[in-house]
C-alpha cells in the first residue's frame, strides 16, 4: 500500500477552518447570558479587525483605531414578537472602550445606569462596561420594548462582569467648571498631529467653552517625554526647557495659542483657552491633583 503524503495534508485543510469556526462560535457565545422568557440566537462567527469592514463599512477605521479585537452579534426574541440585537464590542484595554464610547455618545443624551455608563433613545441603549462597548436596537417601538432593552442591558452588564469606573485618568481633572460627560479619549492623532495620541480631553464653561487635556508618558523613561513630543510637533522644537510645575505657553498654528505644564512625565494643557490667567488657575490646580498620583 503506497501512502499518499498529500493525505493528511489534505484532511488538516478540511478541519482546520471547523476548527476555527467551532472556536469562534464558543467564544461569541460566552458573551451572553440565558434570560428567562427570552429565545437567544448567537451569530456563530465572529468579527476581527480583519474584517470588520464587513459590518460597518464607515466606521471601521475609527473602531480600530481604538484597539477593537472582536465583535460578538446575538438576537433575543420574545413571545411578544419583541425582538433585540445585541453587539458587544470587545477592546484592547479600558480606556480604548471607554474612547470609542464616548466618541458616539453626546452631554445632551438621557444616560442610564448601567455599566460604567449608559445612555437610551428611543429602540437604542447603548452601554460602556470595562474593555466592553455593548449596543442593543429594536424595531419596535413604546414602552414595552424600552422596559425590554433594559432588562437586556442589565442582564448583560451582569453577564460580562466587568468593573464599573471611569478610566484613572479621568478621575483626576479638576471638577470645577467642567461640562457633564464631556469627556473623551483620542487615541490617535491629538490635536491633529500624528505623534499625539492617548490624550484625556475634557469640556469647560458651557459659556465661553475651552478643552483641558492631559498626555501621559511613560513612566520608565524608554520613550520621549509627551511634553517634548508636543513641542516637536508643534513647534518643531523638542530642546525648549521647560521646568516642572510651570506653566508655559506654546503657539500652535493650527489650533492657536496652547498653554501647557509638565508634571512629571506627564503633560496637561489647555486648548481654545484665550484667558491666559484663566488657563495658569486651571493647569496650576490640575497640576497640584496630578501630583498626589502620577510622577
Amino acid at each position: 500500500m503506497t501512502l499518499n503524503m498529500r493525505t493528511p495534508m489534505l484532511v488538516l485543510s478540511c478541519v482546520l477552518p471547523l476548527l476555527i469556526t467551532i472556536a469562534c462560535s464558543q467564544e461569541a457565545e460566552r458573551h451572553f447570558p440565558d434570560i428567562a422568557s427570552w429565545s437567544k440566537t448567537v451569530t456563530p462567527e465572529q468579527y476581527k479587525p480583519e474584517n470588520l469592514w464587513d459590518f460597518i463599512d464607515g466606521a471601521a477605521e475609527i473602531y480600530l483605531s481604538y484597539g477593537f479585537e472582536d465583535l460578538s452579534l446575538a438576537e433575543y426574541t420574545h413571545a411578544s414578537a419583541i425582538a433585540i440585537r445585541v453587539e458587544v464590542y470587545r477592546h484592547r484595554s479600558h480606556a480604548d472602550a471607554f474612547g470609542i464610547y464616548a466618541q458616539e455618545r453626546n452631554p445632551s443624551y438621557r444616560f442610564i445606569d448601567v455599566g460604567t455608563q449608559g445612555y437610551i433613545e428611543e429602540g437604542v441603549v447603548n452601554f460602556l462596561a470595562g474593555t466592553y462597548y455593548v449596543k442593543l436596537t429594536t424595531h419596535e417601538s413604546g414602552t414595552e420594548a424600552q422596559d425590554a432593552l433594559l432588562l437586556i442591558a442589565h442582564a448583560m452588564d451582569r453577564h460580562l462582569a466587568q468593573p464599573h469606573g471611569w478610566p484613572m485618568p479621568l478621575r483626576l481633572f479638576p471638577e470645577r467648571g467642567r461640562i457633564l460627560n464631556s469627556e473623551t479619549y483620542i487615541a490617535e492623532s491629538f490635536l491633529g498631529y500624528p505623534e499625539l495620541r492617548s490624550a484625556y480631553v475634557a469640556e469647560y464653561d458651557s459659556l465661553s467653552p475651552y478643552k483641558v487635556y492631559l498626555l501621559i508618558g511613560d513612566a520608565s523613561g524608554r520613550s520621549p517625554h509627551p511634553l517634548n513630543t508636543l513641542l516637536r510637533a508643534v513647534a518643531r522644537d523638542d530642546a525648549r526647557p521647560v521646568p516642572e510645575s510651570t506653566v508655559v505657553r506654546v503657539d500652535d498654528p493650527n489650533n492657536g495659542p496652547l498653554y501647557v505644564i509638565k508634571v512629571g512625565v506627564s503633560v496637561a494643557g489647555t486648548l481654545d483657552c484665550r484667558e491666559e490667567e484663566r488657563a495658569r488657575r486651571v493647569l496650576e490646580d490640575f497640576a497640584a491633583r496630578l501630583s498626589k498620583t502620577l510622577r
